[in-house]
């Protein structure tokens, strides 16, 4: 069966896109050019707030705040020069959520503390309290991939170069528990219970580890499913291979499924909704957004994105895609003056 015809110059007309710009319009300036292409996303414990990490030379984390009377961004700072943000995790801190903050440096892997900001209300966006007090914590010659927090933010895995380390978090304390030999790992941790997490290495093998690092042990062994790209969902993981045909794990039933294809390459961010859809960003240049719905071959090209509630902004590149707590899709964009864009999906009929 042969791909359906490719969507040329049609914007997405299937759900509705919403770019936020990572500042707080007319008041405050974006990040700079140079640091404000996004790469990575974080969902708040609460669902209210999205973290998101920079790329760029001294890279910036950004707090945004969609729901409710918000509607606007507050840039937390560069948590260290001159350094790569591998990932970013959130804990339920009081009144602001506790972040680790994984960055990637020449010497290894530096991992940072901070507190988010404190928002006002909503009417009063210029009550906004930032938190300068930072604690960090150096791993000499380890060159992190991912971090992931258990469910109750007390345990930490840091994981990449065939090594997996697990700390302890307290309040202002982080320590390795242990530190295991694995498998190379590629992607993104997924799977965060309160037994364990998992992860696909290069050759399609489902890794779980527990968070005492007792038990280590392949779920899923498979070949010709090279993981190019990884995505955690609520269920599991989904993945790219490298000639574009989307893998499903299922953590309940410890099974993979095969999804269909993604006709454009390279498939730049994917993910998962919990009603079984696969959305993907794909393509040179100006990519397109893709859907794969339970039991096609294929995915559908909806187009490119597009936002025109507030001001008019198109969408060319993105680098990674969430899934969030009411239905929404959080998109990062990969580019000068990155956005944080909102996708919110077509309803199913019944």
């Amino acid at each position: 069966m042969k791909p359906p015809p490719p969507v040329n110059g049609d914007f997405v007309s299937e759900g509705t896109f919403l770019a936020l710009p990572p500042c707080f319009p007319g008041v405050s300036v974006s990040v700079e050019a140079a640091a404000s292409r996004i790469h990575r996303l974080c969902l708040s414990p609460s669902g209210k707030f999205v973290y998101a990490a920079t790329r760029g030379p001294d890279a910036h984390l950004i707090q945004f705040a969609p729901k409710g009377s918000f509607g606007y961004a507050v840039d937390l700072g560069c948590p260290c020069e001159e350094a790569e943000i591998i990932a970013v995790t959130a804990r339920s801190g009081g009144e602001a959520d506790e972040l680790l903050t994984a960055m990637a440096t020449p010497e290894g892997t530096r991992v940072v503390q901070m507190r988010a900001a404190l928002l006002g209300h909503g009417i009063q966006e210029w009550h906004v309290v930032k938190s300068d007090i930072r604690l960090h914590w150096e791993f000499p010659e380890f060159w992190g991939r991912d971090l992931m927090l258990s469910p109750d933010g007390k345990k930490a895995a840091l994981i990449g170069g065939g090594k997996c380390l697990l700390l302890t978090w307290s309040e202002n304390s982080l320590k390795i528990v242990r530190e295991m030999v694995v498998s190379e790992s590629i992607g993104r941790l997924f799977g965060r219970t309160i037994n364990g997490f998992s992860w696909v290495d290069r050759i399609g093998c489902v890794w779980a580890l527990d968070w005492e690092g007792k038990a280590l042990r392949v779920l899923f062994s498979a070949e010709n499913q090279l993981p190019a790209l990884v995505s955690p969902s609520d269920l599991g993981a989904v993945w790219v291979d490298g000639g574009g045909r989307v893998w499903e794990w299922l953590s309940d039933s410890r099974e993979v499924l095969d999804r269909g294809w993604v006709s454009a390459s390279p498939v730049q961010a994917l993910c998962r909704l919990p009603d079984g859809r696969i959305y993907a960003f794909a393509g040179e240049g100006l990519s397109h957004w893709y859907v794969l719905e339970k039991g096609g071959d294929w995915a559908r090209d909806l187009g490119v994105a597009v936002s025109t509630l507030s001001s008019r902004r198109y969408g060319f590149q993105f680098g990674d895609l969430l899934a969030g707590a009411d239905g929404e899709i959080y998109a990062a964009e990969n580019d000068f003056g990155g956005h944080l864009w909102i996708y919110f999906p077509p309803l199913l009929s019944a």
